[in-house]
C-alpha cells in the first residue's frame, strides 16, 4: 500500500484526517476519513527501514524527503546454490536516495 496523499477533512473534524491511497499489488485507489491514531498506526507499520517513512514517491529520514541522486544497479545474492555451483548475482534497477545526514536508501524501480 502506498499513502498517496493525507489531508484535512472538510469540514474541520478534531482527530480525523482524509487520507488516500492506493494498493500497489491490485492497482486500487481508495479515499476515506480515518482517525488521527489509525493512520499513525498504518505509517508505523509498513517502515521500508528504521527511521524511514514512506509517503507516496517521497521516503523522509531526519524529518525531510530524502534526495534522489542517480537511477543505479543494485546487485542481489541469488538463492544458495550446490557446493559446485557458486549462487548468483541478481542486478535490479533502483533509486538511490540519500538523507543530509548521510543515510543512503536504494528503492527498486
Amino acid at each position: 500500500m502506498v499513502i498517496e496523499a493525507i489531508e484535512a477533512t472538510v469540514p474541520a473534524l478534531p482527530g480525523h484526517v482524509s487520507l488516500e491511497y492506493s494498493c500497489m499489488y491490485c492497482g486500487s485507489f481508495y479515499g476515506h476519513d480515518a482517525s488521527v491514531q489509525q493512520v499513525a498506526t498504518l505509517l508505523n507499520a509498513g517502515a521500508t527501514a528504521p527511521g524511514v517513512l514512506h509517503f507516496g514517491r517521497y521516503f523522509i529520514h531526519c524529518g525531510e524527503p530524502m534526495e534522489e541522486t542517480e537511477e543505479g544497479i543494485s546487485g542481489l545474492d541469488g538463492p544458495v546454490g550446490s557446493k559446485d555451483s557458486p549462487s548468483p548475482t541478481i542486478s535490479i534497477r533502483t533509486r538511490p536516495l540519500k538523507c543530509h545526514c548521510g543515510f543512503r536508501l536504494d528503492v527498486p524501480l
